[in-house]
């Protein structure tokens, strides 16, 4: 445990409220500061997986579990033992930064290349089960062909008949758009190379890759789902599939592809394709489609040696996973497996051998074995976990503060604030990741993305008493498309305010009231998108603070992942929640993109998080009083603000301040990292005795204040 004095004095000049020179003056804060022994990791997070044989010709199972550095493991696919497991990229571990694999393909010399979303790449030795990162400066042809400024996120990986790998690669940086990148382990001169560059001007992301018999098809997406095929001994061949209308309808990318005797088996994130079945069947040559596919996780696989049968899991509801063999050729299909048990989730290279096929589930580190028609599960606890950051915490209705993990999961945090911060896991989390909590009356609400679902839960008894009620249920045909609810907040003690982000490829948020005693929404919810109100289309609300029957709301310019923004400044607006009309709107001073962060004093003055800046507004104008100097990072992702006995609290960039909330003359930095080496302190939150608590993934910190 650390003690810091910090006396910080500094004279500051208002921005774009009333300018002065203060005179200077000291703010005096004396914290102290510890970390949180959060124990055990949670429940492994398994996008996909990978095997190969290793130099017993033993099967093994290569997995890594998604969190902070991510975790190696190596499953003994015979015995169902780990025989292996360690941290899969130590310097992303020690950044704090999140490592999740969402591609695996196996070498013909049985090493399994990794592709992550850290933009990583990484092949896995099966003899000793050591790691080498080929995402690095000292690759040749990795800096020359810039993979580091246009890959932000790798989604899926395969090969071509002589180990070339390609990568397909997301990056909404301008210019740089979805690409596929390769990489060639057998070259003399640049082993990383960009295959297309920008593939298409307007799309950031290439999805999905298969490669058969001289052609790589690349699954691209956001704007539109299209399938590009390219001749991969001269790539300045391609061309577009063209895709009938049942294949995409309604869809933004292709999710998954795969290729084999002139069919594609194709994927898309839309019910309302493929007879909602899950998969097409498409002729490669044509993009007619033939057939559709009951997938279970929406994934269909070769096997080596087959010519043309293919391999997906079915969904037999009692049974779980069937693993069904289909051959297009007669469109018929047998199952290899008749009473089931198989996990849902297929790798590309599940297939570890002719006979032996591992599948898992992505939230609760279960895994499955076919092995020659008999199914057995890999014992519970075999996968091992990783430290996971915190995507979202808050001190709940209880005094204890909660949080939600980073990904995909089904357990929430609880640290328990009464003596010695003790951690421990709940289960029975709806699926998905928490992006915002909100305190109603005695019950926890919890807005889980994706698809921006409302759930509560009572400290009391420790159930969620409410699941998954989606936002979109309450919004008109036409706009049903949000994504993240990032904002909530109480309005009472029975209803929340939620303000939602919406899906991919979209702009335009949305507000709603929610009921988590009954689980119903009130009617009027406004939708921001270019029907919604005038001076708001475009815009997403991303903070809130309430008051006195009125909805004060911060919105971002920022849609979903990967859209390019169409308003160009951010608004402050105030909502009335009797009436349900919209009071005013304002611009702010510097036209920032974003208001991160609000709140008020005990006295009703109100305080804002937006630009560069800590803003006071007029709560009755919306006009900044006066306003901070430089002290944020500008338009950062997310903010936190919170008001205790004078002083401001805020979270944004590489610090966490504390801020003389009288006059922003003065502040003190309770914490400052190194971006370049460390994780950014993030969801900071204020419990009732005035203890701060903030994540610095993939750690938690309390930090005691006394003036």
């Amino acid at each position: 445990m650390k003690r810091i004095r910090a006396i910080l004095a500094t004279a500051l000049l208002g921005f774009g409220g009333i300018m002065t020179a203060p005179a200077v003056q000291a703010l005096t804060i004396t914290h102290t500061e510890e970390k949180i022994d959060l124990g055990a990791a949670p429940l492994p997070n398994t996008t996909t997986l990978g095997t190969t044989v290793n130099g017993a010709g033993t099967p093994i199972g290569v997995v890594v579990s998604g969190g902070v550095g991510g975790v190696l493991n190596i499953i003994d696919l015979k015995t169902r033992a780990n025989i292996a497991s360690h941290v899969l990229d130590d310097a992303a571990r020690n950044a704090g930064e999140e490592v999740h694999a969402w591609g695996y393909v196996t070498l013909s010399n049985g090493h399994v290349m990794i592709a992550t979303s850290n933009a990583g790449l990484y092949d896995v030795d099966p003899q000793n089960y050591q790691v080498k990162k080929l995402s690095s400066d000292d690759q040749p042809g990795y800096k020359t062909n810039k993979i580091k400024e246009n890959g932000k996120f790798f989604w899926d990986i395969t090969k071509d008949d002589n180990d070339k790998v390609y990568i397909a690669s997301f990056s909404n940086n301008t210019g740089a758009g979805g690409r596929v990148f390769t990489y060639d382990g057998k070259a003399t001169g640049d082993k990383w190379g960009d295959l297309l560059g920008q593939i298409s001007p307007d799309q950031t992301t290439a999805r999905s890759v298969a490669y058969d018999n001289g052609t790589l098809y690349i699954g691209m997406g956001q704007t539109r789902p299209e399938i590009i095929a390219v001749n991969t001994k001269n790539p300045s061949e391609k061309r577009t599939v063209p895709l009938e209308n049942s294949a995409v309808n309604g869809a933004h990318e292709i999710l998954y592809l795969e290729a084999l005797d002139g069919r594609l088996y194709s994927t898309v994130d839309s019910k309302n394709a493929c007879k909602g079945t899950g998969t097409c069947v498409i002729d490669a040559a044509n993009g007619k489609v033939s057939d559709t596919l009951q997938t279970w996780n929406s994934r269909t696989i070769k096997r080596a040696g087959e010519k043309s049968k293919v391999y997906y899991i079915y969904n037999s509801g009692s049974k779980g996973g069937i693993l069904r063999e289909y051959d297009p050729g007669t469109k018929s299909t047998k199952d290899l497996n008749p009473n089931g048990q198989l996990a849902p989730r297929l790798g590309r290279n599940s297939w570890a051998t002719d006979n032996v096929l591992l599948t898992n589930d992505m939230n609760s580190g279960a895994m499955t074995v076919y092995d020659s028609g008999n199914v057995s599960n890999v014992p519970a606890g075999t996968l091992k976990g990783s430290e996971r950051g915190i995507q979202t915490l808050t001190t709940g209705p209880d005094g204890n503060i909660y949080g939600g993990f980073y990904m995909s999961g089904t357990q929430m945090l609880k640290i328990t604030t009464s003596g010695t911060p003790k951690a421990e896991l709940l289960d029975g989390m709806p699926t998905g990741q928490v992006e915002g909590f909100a305190n109603v009356g005695n019950k926890l609400v919890a807005g889980i993305y994706p698809s921006a679902r409302l759930s509560v839960f009572d400290p009391g008894s420790a159930q969620w008493t409410v699941q998954d009620k989606a936002v979109d249920s309450a919004l008109p045909k036409g706009t049903r498309e949000q994504d993240r609810p990032y904002a909530m907040t109480a309005i009472d003690n029975n209803r929340v305010a939620v303000g939602t982000v919406p899906n991919k490829d979209k702009v335009g948020g949305a507000l709603v009231i929610f009921n988590p005693q009954t689980g119903a929404f009130e009617d009027n919810p406004i939708v921001m998108n270019d029907s919604g109100p005038a001076e708001l289309r475009n815009l997403s609300p991303v903070s809130m603070a309430y008051r006195g029957d009125k909805l004060y709301v911060g919105t971002s310019i920022r849609g979903g992942l990967g859209v390019q923004p169409k308003a160009s400044e951010a608004k402050l607006f105030v909502y009335n929640v009797k009436s349900k009309q919209i009071e005013k709107v304002a611009t702010i001073p510097g036209a920032p993109t974003a208001i991160n962060a609000l709140t008020f004093d005990d006295s009703g003055k109100l305080y804002g998080v937006a630009g560069k800046h800590i803003y006071e507004f007029n709560p009755t104008t919306l006009e900044s009083v006066r306003s901070s100097d430089d002290v944020i990072t500008p338009d950062a992702n997310r903010s936190q603000l919170h008001y205790k006995d004078g002083i401001l609290y805020t979270a944004t960039g590489n610090k966490v301040l504390a801020v003389n909330a009288s006059d922003f003359k003065d502040r003190t930095e309770l914490v400052s990292t190194d971006p370049k080496t460390e994780a950014n302190p993030d969801s900071l939150t204020l419990d009732k005795d005035g203890n701060l608590y903030y994540s610095k993934r993939p750690n938690i910190y309390k930090i005691t204040v006394t003036k």
